[in-house]
């Protein structure tokens, strides 16, 4: 049998309910018993007053201000304005009775629900059964368990389920295991251990697990190994490797993974970033030069991303153009003269296009179409001919023959 179909049998199935604080006061509506009519206007959700089925009512625990602490028994009058729903709804007006405690029971469903809810429970309600079950559905409910609650064996599950929860576990519980359990289960998890307590063992593991947990490792124990081992498992974790260790051998896991994905430059904090991780990741996907801020681009980089594509000079950052850049291009693809800017447009790389493809003349400033560079262009592709300009035809046709 379901939880949630336990916690119905306490009440009847499809009886309407409702939860509030032990004050009956829920976001400043005072509820009383019999009738109570919503102070705003009516005008759908959110401003009518909140009801849901007996079936339902567990997920409406987490967000009831001040703890939920009693449970309504609810009608709807006939004609009032109300919107239902398959689980809940609201209405202008409602008619409250028999308030009681809330069942155990619902409790139960409600932290099996939302592990979170557990907060919005009433601390003497709060039992080792609801707690047990909240650390099940989520560890990090261990914040919200009394402190005289957190058993060994509640603590233990917590950090099972999520490591981070050893920030709640206290001191005097927080045994050798219990953080080998914590650090393996999340690695940034030996930043709630402490200092002194980070053993290489404990280290290895977190770092084996998180690459990033790199950062809470002592740093006479950040080893050139243990650097290499969190460079394989996050390549980010290049940001808290110690200068001295940023060795070949350190950063080729970063290499490794560049060549597999361009866009994994994105993972790596800005500052650490390099030339060659620049030039690893446009080989790698050229499209990724958009990511490339003004401050960290070179003329290497550019020229590895133009000998991919010409489309890459589309997102070389303005005024870090230069002849050799675009000369490349073009030696790549004549035709890549079109995207070279215009100041750019030099008779060295003019030459350069038209020798690749001849056809390039048509984006050759006229100013710069000389007799020798339409020779060039007409000899590699004689259909040139059409963008050679008329006063020099002749010349050139008659140097051809």
């Amino acid at each position: 049998m379901t939880e949630e179909r336990k916690a119905a049998q306490a009440i009847d199935c499809e009886q309407l309910v409702k939860v509030t604080n032990a004050r009956a006061n829920q976001y400043g509506f005072q509820y009383e018993l019999g009738v109570n009519t919503a102070t705003k206007p009516w005008n759908r959700y959110p401003y009518g007053l909140h009801f849901a089925t007996a079936r339902h009512i567990h997920k409406w625990i987490a967000g009831c201000q001040g703890g939920a602490a009693l449970l309504w028994d609810v009608a709807v009058p006939d004609g009032t304005p109300c919107v239902r729903k398959p689980d809940y709804g609201f209405a202008q007006t409602i008619v409250l009775s028999n308030p009681r405690p809330i069942p155990e029971e619902v409790y139960v469903a409600s932290v099996k629900h939302n592990g979170h809810s557990l907060a919005f429970i009433p601390k003497e309600m709060r039992t080792w059964r609801i707690c047990s079950e909240a650390v099940h559905r989520n560890g990090f409910a261990l914040r919200d368990i009394p402190e005289d609650k957190r058993t060994e064996a509640l603590c233990r599950l917590a950090v099972q389920k999520e490591g981070r929860a050893l920030n709640y576990v206290p001191k005097s519980k927080r045994t050798d295991e219990l953080r080998r359990l914590a650090v393996q289960q999340n690695g940034y998890s030996l930043g709630f251990v402490l200092e002194d307590k980070r053993s290489e063992s404990l280290c290895r593991l977190a770092v084996q697990n998180s690459g990033c947990a790199l950062q809470y490792v002592p740093d006479d124990k950040r080893t050139k190994a243990l650097c290499e081992l969190a460079m394989r498992q996050d390549v980010s974790a290049l940001q808290y490797v110690p200068l001295d260790k940023r060795t070949p051998e350190t950063c080729r896991g970063v290499y490794v993974a560049l060549e597999q994905d361009g866009w994994n430059i994105c993972s790596i904090p800005w500052e650490v970033r390099t030339e060659i991780m620049w030039v690893l990741a446009v080989q790698q996907d050229v499209d990724v030069l958009e990511e490339i801020d003004e401050d960290e681009y070179t003329e290497a980089v550019g020229i590895a991303a133009v000998q991919q594509s010409s489309d890459a000079l589309r997102n070389i950052p303005k005024g870090c153009y230069t002849e050799l850049l675009c000369l490349f291009a073009v030696n790549s693809d004549g035709l890549a003269l079109d995207k070279v800017p215009d100041d750019w447009r030099t008779p060295t790389v003019c030459h350069a296009a038209v020798r690749k493809v001849g056809r390039a003349l048509r984006y050759v400033p006229d100013n710069k179409r000389t007799k020798e560079l339409c020779w060039d262009a007409v000899r590699q592709d004689p259909s040139a001919m059409e963008y050679v300009p008329e006063h020099l035809k002749g010349v050139v046709a008659t140097a051809l023959k």
